[in-house]
């Protein structure tokens, strides 16, 4: 992932004119390598060229699917790979004699196809004038060559030798010389500073190839808050499927939460008792090793210690507890829901904890999320004048309350719902903060949902949220490209339906 990001590929992939399907490329490649880690932890890049070349041997795809793009666009190509490609506008960029000509002991700072060779200095300027021409010769309509006289560091430059041909050689009146002024490259670049004040925008694939992307798009909470919190990012990530690694803390927190459903799985078939400790230390390296893809061997035994250390502590403050609530209630975890309806909008979502409580005495549902990050009380606030959405822990919560309601699991309704702390606060408790759910709460959610889902199939996402911090914003804005374009504020929330 950081040699995609860092390389320039996915800026790359961001101007092409066929980046969907490019997205998808990448995409299948991540999800590929993926796979094969999880196959096989000890996977390393020697381990895996030589996978590639056995494909590649035997013929052997990845099962591509291409998304048409438009038509009209702009193509950024080399002078190399334009060969046999017709145009009807060309723009000859940097007409320069440092990236045409060749230097002395025959080194290029343009690289040349190994079908071109040359013996002396004659045919290394013969093959540069080849390619030089092959460049030219793509333009039907008009070609523009530019070059500039100094570089930003005040260098004098000096243009091609080949220019100089095609105007000694050219009586075509149709050849125009033109100077751009120095002073108006600045006020260029003034406004260039002008406009990235302006939010963050980017220019969508046309309507009916993202109606296609998002022909079979349901609401999580994840989309949910990940659009609240951005739509741009909301549209590389969503729509774009720009692909990138889990971190090293979602990698942790899923190993966490498959140990603990793996351990009430234990229960159910052992007379509704939880296993020992030892049990649940033991499934958590097990879990744990499977999450090895996305760790680095010193992270994974950082990552390792850390859960056995605060897992005995947790499971001891909750064992006894949760024993009771196996003889009394129906417990299911890491339950998916995904063919839910609210209201119109299509919901889908996993809960790593629901209470079903049905008794003479009471009849009601409990939902339970594990967190393994400490205690933001923020994050749990309802909505108030400086936050209308509310914390995101708490949007989630209520989200949960409607997605069970509305799943057939049963008829009783939701009445509290708690975000688990895996993590100790300073005193060594794990703490457990419940909430309840007014009709407020659950309307202005519920309008939430609606007008989220409203906005994402009316493509309203091509302007960002502008925050300083924001990656895909400043990457829209100054292509600044960070190491990973995970979202930690979407990750925040373990929600495995992303």
């Amino acid at each position: 992932e950081l040699i995609i990001n860092q390389s320039g590929l996915i800026q790359y992939i961001a101007t092409h004119p066929q980046k969907a399907w490019l997205t998808q490329i990448v995409g299948t490649l991540f999800e590929f390598i993926r796979q094969e880690r999880t196959k096989n932890p000890k996977l390393d890049l020697e381990l895996l060229v030589d996978l590639f070349n056995q494909l590649e041997e035997n013929n052997i795809g990845l099962g591509l699917f291409k998304v048409n793009a438009a038509d009209n666009g702009v193509n950024l190509v080399t002078a190399h790979s334009a060969k046999g490609l017709e145009f009807e506008y060309v723009f000859m960029i940097h007409g320069l004699k440092d990236y045409w000509e060749p230097r002395n002991n025959n080194h290029l700072k343009l690289t040349f196809p190994d079908t071109i060779t040359y013996s002396n200095e004659s045919d290394t300027y013969e093959a540069a004038r080849r390619l030089f021409y092959v460049a030219m010769t793509r333009a039907k309509q008009k070609l523009q060559i530019s070059y500039y006289q100094k570089s930003a560091d005040g260098k004098e430059m000096h243009k091609a030798c080949f220019l100089d041909e095609i105007v000694e050689t050219t009586t075509d009146d149709n050849l125009i010389h033109s100077e751009q002024e120095a002073d108006n490259i600045g006020d260029w670049q003034l406004l260039l500073l002008t406009e990235q004040k302006e939010k963050a925008t980017t220019q969508l694939l046309p309507a009916a190839y993202i109606d296609d992307l998002l022909s079979n798009f349901k609401l999580s909470v994840s989309a949910l808050n990940n659009y609240i919190y951005c739509p741009l990012g909301f549209y590389y990530e969503y729509v774009l499927r720009v692909p990138s690694f889990s971190s090293t803390e979602a990698a942790y927190g899923t190993a966490i939460h498959n140990a603990l459903k793996r351990i009430f799985d234990i229960a159910m078939r052992q007379d509704k008792v939880l296993p020992s400790t030892n049990t649940l230390l033991e499934l958590f390296e097990l879990e744990l090793e499977k999450q090895g893809a996305f760790l680095p061997k010193e992270i994974y035994d950082e990552r390792l210690e850390l859960g056995k250390r605060h897992l005995p502590q947790y499971y001891n403050q909750r064992k006894d507890g949760w024993n009771q609530l196996l003889q009394e209630a129906t417990i299911l975890t890491e339950k998916p829901l995904r063919n839910v309806v609210y209201k119109g909008v299509p919901l889908t979502g996993t809960i790593d904890k629901i209470i079903i409580i049905n008794n003479q005495e009471q009849k009601h549902i409990e939902v339970v999320d594990y967190k393994t990050g400490k205690l933001d009380k923020k994050r749990l606030v309802r909505p108030n004048h400086k936050n209308t959405d509310g914390g995101m822990y708490w949007r989630q919560l209520v989200f949960y309350k409607l997605l069970v309601e509305y799943s057939n699991i049963s008829s009783s309704p939701v009445q509290k719902a708690a975000i688990d702390y895996l993590t100790p606060d300073f005193h060594g408790n794990f703490p457990k903060k419940t909430i309840t759910f007014s009709s407020d709460d659950v309307q202005n959610v519920g309008k939430l949902i609606q007008n989220t889902y409203k906005n994402i199939m009316s493509h309203q996402f091509s302007e960002g949220c502008n925050r300083p911090k924001c990656k895909w914003c400043n990457f829209a804005k100054r292509n600044t490209i960070p190491s990973s374009f995970t979202n930690e504020q979407t990750e925040a929330l373990d929600d495995k339906s992303k």
